[in-house]
């Protein structure tokens, strides 16, 4: 046995190098796709080059837009070509066409997240950092026939299965509604906000919370009234209304894109940094012995956006203590980590890190 824990704890240790320095995550949230562009030059080649450099100025500053960065002191186009070349990984062409002089594409750039991070921080600038577990949308269609959820027709349900998303802060799944989605959950379930319908339908889908979004059209016009169900916040109620589109598909789709536009904000709002303000927590991470934990803790930290550096003080076959730098307060720091599956509580002695366990979610 002795000898057992010996080699465990050699295995162990070897790995203890493997955090980074910073976390990386999802490259969607520093993607920034329909980069629209039309530039004119002396010659084709000069005008498609010109193209590219303001496109990759304007996909910077909706970068920061989506980041919630306030632009009045960080102006995307005041910085330097150099800074913008840093934090710049690559950019590809959706779409071009030119004519004599003249050069039109649409571009997606994708930017490097540290270096991106490490650029506001230089500067003092605020900004957000954290993506959210995903959120289930649940969306239900009332109509004179009344409501519908899995039934076809539902334009609503086709509208969130258009939705493009991927790029933010708030990933969204919807559900098909195959043989499980409609033992999950049903339309007067998810009419009357039954919390063990919700959490199951949110569980298997390894979400976070869910949203039951209805949408009604009258008289040319589409309301839409959703409630988020979330164990982290309880429960909040939104709407918008769509009255301008020359059908109901166009005000549908644009009624989803509402929806998640204010699920970003609110996220946003709640989860925003301020880039100065830096903390080390030591951290005591209780492990089982055979070192999976320590590596799916590991995998998990690399992917919290917040953290800075982390570094490990000591580790043995049951437990391991970091030490971690991070940005924004500790009740931030708390909620980064949740996404990640990653709970931090304070034990007898000091603050300790813990895998969540599986099927955890639940609602009050």
């Amino acid at each position: 046995m002795l000898n057992r824990l010996v080699v465990l704890t050699v295995f162990l240790l070897s790995a203890m190098g493997a955090l980074p320095s910073v976390a990386q995550e999802r490259g969607g949230l520093f993607t920034v796709s329909d980069v629209k562009v039309d530039v004119s030059g002396a010659t084709t080649t000069d005008a498609r080059e010109r193209a590219f450099a303001e496109g990759q100025v304007k996909a910077f500053q909706m970068l920061l837009d989506r980041l919630g960065v306030d632009q009045s002191r960080f102006n995307a186009g005041m910085a330097s070509e150099i800074e913008l070349g840093q934090v710049l990984r690559s950019f590809q062409v959706d779409q071009e066409s030119t004519t004599a002089g003249r050069y039109m594409a649409t571009l997606t750039y994708q930017f490097r997240p540290d270096e991106v991070r490490e650029l506001l921080r230089s500067r003092s600038i605020d900004f957000a950092a954290t993506v959210s577990k995903p959120v289930v949308v649940i969306p239900v269609y009332r109509s004179p026939a009344g409501p519908r959820l899995w039934d076809s027709p539902n334009p609503w349900l086709d509208a969130w299965l258009d939705f493009p998303g991927g790029e933010g802060f708030v990933p969204v799944i919807v559900p098909f509604g195959d043989l499980q989605d409609i033992r999950d959950i049903t339309t007067e379930q998810a009419m009357a906000g039954d919390r063990a319908a919700i959490e199951a339908i949110v569980s298997r889908y390894e979400a976070g919370s869910a949203i039951v979004a209805v949408a009604e059209p009258r008289d040319g016009a589409i309301d839409v009234s959703y409630t988020r169900y979330d164990l982290e916040f309880g429960d909040t109620m939104s709407s918008v209304t769509v009255d301008q589109g020359a059908d109901e598909p166009t005000m549908l789709a644009e009624a989803t894109r509402q929806v998640s536009a204010q699920l970003e904000a609110a996220w946003r709002d709640r989860t925003r940094i301020q880039s100065g303000q830096r903390s080390t927590l030591a951290l005591l991470v209780p492990l089982r012995g055979d070192g999976s934990d320590w590596f799916s803790i590991q995998r998990r930290l690399r992917q919290v956006s917040t953290i800075v550096a982390t570094r490990v003080v000591s580790l043995s076959p049951y437990e391991a203590v970091l030490e971690v730098d991070y940005v924004g307060d500790q009740e931030q720091f708390r909620l980064a980590l949740a996404q990640r599956d990653l709970m931090l509580e304070q034990g007898s002695h000091a603050p300790q890190l813990r895998l969540a366990e599986a099927g955890s979610v639940g609602f009050p």
